[in-house]
């Protein structure tokens, strides 16, 4: 057996005290966030389901934020096996199930104004062409003309266009909304498609995977000793830190990545359904049934785990005990305590590894990690 020492009998090292967190990469959200998150979502969860048209906004700003992050999160990772828990993109369903709510309803109540705008929009734009081609040729080319006829049909239009708008909202308005919706709808699901993929990949091709660990005690040596002897090397970083590996819970990550996102890709076609099928006069105590219900409920409870692992993370300590032995060339073999990091710890994991892919923009000048 190898050298262990007697970690109760060692004089306490010069940093006797510290904390013990995730390296880069290896949290999740923290909870502070998710909650910040979930405490938008549920306000906007309940007008989407008494009064959909004024959450409209809301709905497309909060699945662009929650988009751009998880694009940030896939760049910055690399979709690493490794940093599952910084890219994981579960939480993206309940603005899935937004998007399809805010397309296929303004579709279902503005789509005949919307078409109707349009084309007399390219008619009327057709009608200026071949009146300017017909001003470029000579006096005598041009065809005789009904000033009035044409003034007639450019009122028409015009009271047409008029009549549509006043029905409802601006049908440039609608277009907008469903241009949006649409392109977000397409690149949340791509990005739920492309995490199952790398999940799937990761857990079935990786390595058993290891998760970092670090402390400003572990400048102190080179070796890391536990009380039930197991030794660990250390990692000296560029933060005035050093770091440790111990064996990671990875692939049971990727493993609930891979089952959560199938069964939220098979809600999200549930609730396509409902809204498509469900007449809109359907009430259950005068609650519309034509609301995407699977994915607001699921997108919730998604959230509320994310806070519940969040505040777990904060406590959480890999080692068998505080107390633990470190050798090396600068003290002489000696203990410290260390202690979970709390949220602290989580927010640096979780930042280190989102952002990381910004460089020196995050970074500073000096780089690092």
């Amino acid at each position: 057996m190898g050298f262990c020492p007697d970690i109760g009998q060692l004089p306490s090292c010069s940093v006797a005290v510290s904390y013990f967190r995730a390296n880069m990469g290896m949290s999740i959200l923290p909870w502070i966030c998710s909650m910040i998150l979930l405490i938008f979502h549920l306000p906007l969860v309940l007008i989407r389901v008494l009064k959909w048209e004024t959450g409209q906004i809301w709905s497309l700003v909060m699945a662009t934020f929650n988009v751009a992050l998880t694009i940030l999160a896939y760049a910055s990772t690399k979709l690493s096996p490794a940093q599952i828990m910084v890219w994981i993109p579960v939480a993206l369903i309940v603005d899935a199930g937004a998007m399809l709510q805010v397309f296929i309803l303004i579709l279902e109540e503005d789509g005949h104004r919307v078409h109707e705008y349009w084309k007399n929009f390219l008619r009327r734009s057709d009608s200026r062409s071949e009146a300017s081609i017909q001003d470029d040729k000579p006096i005598e080319e041009r065809p005789i003309s009904d000033p009035s006829g044409r003034d007639a049909q450019a009122q028409e239009a015009a009271q047409h266009s008029q009549q549509s708008d006043s029905s409802g909202r601006d049908p440039r308005f609608s277009t907008l909304l469903l241009t949006l919706s649409t392109i977000l709808f397409i690149a949340i699901l791509s990005l739920q498609i492309i995490g199952l993929v790398s999940a799937t990949h990761g857990f079935v091709g990786s390595a058993p995977q290891v998760q970092s660990y670090c402390s400003p005690a572990f400048v102190l040596g080179r070796t890391v000793y536990d009380v039930l002897c197991n030794n660990y090397t250390i990692t000296p970083v560029d933060n005035g830190t050093g770091c440790i590996d111990i064996p990671g819970n990875q692939n049971q990550w990727l493993q609930a990545t891979m089952a959560t996102l199938i069964v939220e890709i098979i809600l999200e076609m549930l609730d396509g359904m409902t809204l498509l099928l469900v007449n809109s006069n359907r009430h259950v105590r005068e609650v519309k049934m034509k609301r995407p219900w699977c994915t607001m409920f699921f997108g919730v409870a998604a959230w509320a785990v994310f806070i519940a692992v969040g505040v777990y993370q904060t406590m959480e300590y890999p080692l068998p005990a505080h107390s633990i032995a470190i050798a090396g060339p600068y003290e002489q073999t000696c203990r410290a305590e260390l202690y979970a990091a709390g949220l602290r710890g989580t927010i640096i994991a979780w930042s280190d590894g989102i952002f990381a892919g910004l460089g020196s923009t995050y970074f500073g000048p000096a780089g690092g990690e």
